[in-house]
Formats: C-alpha cells, sequence, structure tokens
C-alpha cells in the first residue's frame, strides 16, 4: 500500500474552530507509521502578528510571496512512492492555480466545505460580490478538479451527494475534540458561571440567549454571563440594551488555547445558541463537541445534525429562538445542579463516543486509503 502524504491548507495560522478541527486530525494522522503531514500557512495570516495596518503594496507582495511559497510546497513535499492528497479548507478562497498546479503533479484533491452554497449572501461591496460568484463557479465544476469532498455534516453531504449525483465521494468528518486538551486543572468560581465563546455571527440567537439571561439573573443575581471571543462593538450595544445588570457580564476576551480549555473546564453551564437558518443547519456548531467534554451541563439549539448525536438525557436541548425555554433549563440546572452534572456526564460519554479526535482520524484514514 502507499503511504500517505497530506499537505493541508487552512484558513491561516488563527485558532479557528475549523482549523482546531484539522490540527486535531493530523495530529492523530501524524501519528501512523505510513503517514506525512505539512500544513501550509499564508504569509497574510502570520504578518498579521506584527502589523494592524496594510498598504495595497503590502497585500500584493504577500500574495506573491504566498504563490512562490505555494509553488515550492508542492514541488519539494510530493513523494514518490506516496499517495499525495491536496485538502483545502480555505472557505471561498479556494484558488485555480493551487488546484490545477496540485493536479498536474498528480496530488489527489480533498475539499472541506462547511457551509451550504444557497446561504451565500451578495455583499455591497463588488470585491465581496466578486469573491461570492468566483467560490459559487469553483463550486458548481468541483467534480472536474476534486477527487472527494469532506463535508460537517449531513445536510450538506445529503446535498452535495445530489448536486453532483454521486460523481464523487462525500465524507462526513465530524467536530472534534483533543482529548489531551482536557487533562488541565481548573478552579471553579465562586458563583454560578454561564459561558459562550467563539464566533459572533448570524449563525447564532443571542437575542434569545441574552433575554433568557437576563430574566433569570433576576431570580440568581448572582449567576454571570460569561463571554469569550471577538466581541464588536454591535454586540456590545445588544447586550447593553437585553441585560438590566451590568455586572453580570463578564468579558474574558480572546484567550489562547491552553486557558480556553482551562475556561471552559471551570464553568457552571455551557451554551450553544445556534439559530434555525439555512447556513446554520448546513454547518454544525464547532465548540460543541469541546463543550460536551467537559462533562458539564451544556444548554444547546436543535439545530444542523445536533439530534443525532445527542439527546434529553446528555444535554439540554431547545427549538432555536425559544428564549423562554433557555430560561427555564437555566433554572432547572442551577436549582439542581447536582442532576445537571449527571446530564452532564452523559453528554462527555457522547462526545467520546462520536467526537473523540484519535476515532474520526482513524475513519479518515480508513476513507483515505480508499482513494487511490
Amino acid at each position: 500500500m502507499d503511504k500517505l502524504k497530506i499537505i493541508f491548507f487552512p484558513v491561516g495560522e488563527h485558532d479557528t474552530a475549523g482549523n482546531k478541527r484539522l490540527g486535531n486530525l493530523s495530529k492523530y494522522l501524524g501519528e501512523k507509521e505510513d503517514v506525512k503531514i505539512c500544513f501550509f500557512n499564508p504569509s497574510m495570516a502570520r504578518s498579521r502578528k506584527s502589523a494592524r495596518i496594510y498598504s495595497v503594496a503590502q497585500k500584493i507582495y504577500f500574495k506573491i510571496i504566498d504563490l512562490f511559497r505555494i509553488m515550492a510546497v508542492l514541488f519539494h513535499e510530493r513523494e514518490k512512492g506516496h499517495l499525495n492528497v491536496l485538502y483545502f479548507y480555505t472557505g471561498r478562497q479556494l484558488l485555480l492555480h493551487r488546484i490545477f498546479l496540485a493536479k498536474l503533479l498528480g496530488y489527489k484533491i480533498l475539499i472541506d466545505i462547511v457551509e451550504n452554497p444557497n446561504s451565500l449572501k451578495y455583499s455591497l461591496s463588488k470585491m465581496q460580490s466578486i469573491r461570492t460568484l468566483y467560490f459559487l463557479f469553483l463550486y458548481r465544476i468541483i467534480p472536474w478538479y476534486a477527487d472527494a469532498v469532506i463535508v460537517v455534516s449531513k445536510l450538506l453531504k445529503d446535498k452535495i451527494a445530489k448536486d453532483f449525483e454521486g460523481r464523487l465521494p462525500v465524507f462526513l468528518l465530524a467536530v472534534s475534540y483533543d482529548p489531551d486538551d482536557f487533562n488541565v486543572t481548573a478552579e471553579q468560581y465562586p458563583y454560578p458561571t454561564i459561558f459562550y465563546g467563539g464566533s459572533y455571527g448570524s449563525n447564532y440567537d443571542f437575542d434569545s440567549l441574552f433575554k433568557a439571561f437576563n430574566s433569570i439573573n433576576k431570580e440568581f443575581p448572582d449567576v454571570k454571563l460569561c463571554l469569550s471571543g471577538n466581541i464588536d462593538n454591535t454586540m456590545k450595544l445588544k447586550l447593553k440594551e437585553s441585560i438590566v445588570n451590568k455586572n453580570s457580564i463578564m468579558f474574558l476576551g480572546f484567550l489562547d488555547e491552553k486557558i480556553y480549555f482551562r475556561t471552559i473546564c471551570s464553568m457552571s453551564i455551557l451554551c450553544m445558541p445556534r439559530n434555525n437558518t439555512i447556513q446554520a443547519n448546513a454547518g454544525f456548531p464547532f465548540k460543541l463537541a469541546e463543550y460536551l467534554a467537559t462533562g458539564k451541563p451544556v444548554v444547546t439549539s436543535r439545530s444542523s445534525d445536533v439530534s443525532d448525536y445527542v439527546n434529553d438525557d446528555d444535554a439540554y436541548i431547545y427549538e432555536p429562538g425559544d428564549s423562554l425555554k433557555i430560561e427555564s433549563m437555566f433554572r432547572l440546572i442551577l436549582t439542581d445542579y447536582k442532576t445537571a452534572l449527571k446530564v452532564g456526564t452523559c453528554g462527555k460519554l457522547k462526545a467520546q463516543k462520536y467526537f473523540d479526535s484519535y476515532n474520526l482520524a482513524n475513519e479518515f484514514y480508513e476513507f483515505l486509503i480508499t482513494q487511490k
């Protein structure tokens, strides 16, 4: 059997949930004797650590540098006697020159899709609209250049199988967590805490979460709403309008990886308030696996494939947009936390069954070796 050489093209160096999914996957794939892993990270992403403002000339410079780096990586990382694989996880940044060069060099092309192309919206910006059109064009011709598609939800898997009439294999790579990340000592807060961390985009229903918290905070005045991630001024304004007691809100900022895992393990309740849009249902809440792995009670909306993995014995599940249900779940948990921890323990078992990155890496490996 040929050995495997996999080059990952992630979004960038940022510790995003999507990149963490690939990091978990590559960690355990790389432990196999017949697998070699290489990550390509864009120069632009690295440079943002040292500079905040870019001129057009700087952007062009980094694009040119990346072009030559990509060419060098594709040429030099290719290995004879290996099944060479190029794994694209770049959102709407799929670039034909990378794809065609890799095809010419004999790479197998895998495209990771985590959003429904039907839900993409055109921006008021001409450049953004052009990028959207370009991505949709590349999506339509996927069977002409890709050898397989990787997805994060069953809805996307069914959609792609239908769109391309089964002309290429589709693999469902679920969200994951790395058990090693949870070997931490977490001190518990002296008061109840409700946590959300991650994206603050349109896939989430923060109106319902904030409304539910504002109500429950009147009954439990010592409870705190802890928020991490990059919260913009619009979201801060929404918080100000929704929650009366401003002292009950804790902004934790952007947490580095080690602090993040220690933080979520120290929280009382973890929340995943996804909404019921086409976009939200096609994707999957990336952080849910990590939340469940803490063994703490998790409050999550019934969006995407959530109900295929957990039920009411494993998590507190509500219909998207139902703030009264979220409120009642908070009340139930805070009133009887011992029972809530039993639900959290069941959730942790489900995380181990479905989202352990070691198991997912083995399943993905079995898929890859059939793609010769």
